[in-house]
C-alpha cells in the first residue's frame, strides 16, 4: 500500500506539533527554527538566501529575520562587497538554542517511543528507518 496524501498530511503533522510544542515556549514557531537550523547548518547567508530555501518572499523572510535578530539569536552585518545586501549569521546564542532544541527533541522522541507498546516497537522502528531511506534518496 503506497502512503497516500492522508499519510503524508499525518507525518507533516506529526513534525509540525512536535516542533511547535518546542518552540512556544520560547517565543518560536516554525518558519523562525527552520532559519536558525539552515543558519546553524549552512553558516552565513543572506536574506535571498534564506526567502529562497524556506520559499517566501524577500520581504517575508525579513519579517521572520526582524524578530530573531530582537531575540539575540541572529545577526545582520553589511556585506563587504555589496552595501546593498545584508549578511545574516547566527549568534552563539542561537546555536546554543538550536542545540538545546536537539538535545530536547531527542529527549521528546525518546520518551514518545517508550509511550509505544513494546510489541509495536520494532514495527514502529522499521517503518520510520523505511520513511527516512525514502526521504534522503529524494533530496
Amino acid at each position: 500500500m503506497h502512503g497516500g496524501p492522508h499519510e503524508t498530511d499525518f507525518v507533516f503533522s506529526l513534525v509540525r506539533i512536535v516542533a511547535d510544542y518546542f518552540l512556544r515556549s520560547r517565543g518560536l514557531n516554525f518558519p523562525r527554527m527552520m532559519i536558525l537550523f539552515r543558519l546553524a547548518h549552512k553558516g552565513q547567508c543572506s536574506v535571498s538566501d534564506i526567502s529562497h530555501h524556506m520559499q517566501i518572499s524577500a520581504p517575508g523572510a525579513s519579517q521572520l529575520l526582524d524578530k530573531l535578530v530582537e531575540v539575540g539569536y541572529v545577526s545582520r552585518a553589511e556585506n563587504n562587497d555589496d552595501r546593498r545586501m545584508r549578511n545574516i549569521e547566527i549568534t552563539s546564542k542561537g546555536l546554543a538554542l538550536v542545540q538545546e532544541l536537539k538535545k530536547e527533541h531527542q529527549q521528546k522522541l525518546i520518551t514518545l517511543m517508550e509511550a509505544v507498546p513494546l510489541q509495536e516497537r520494532e514495527q514502529l522502528r522499521k517503518s520510520l528507518e523505511t520513511l527516512n531511506r525514502i526521504l534522503r534518496s529524494m533530496q
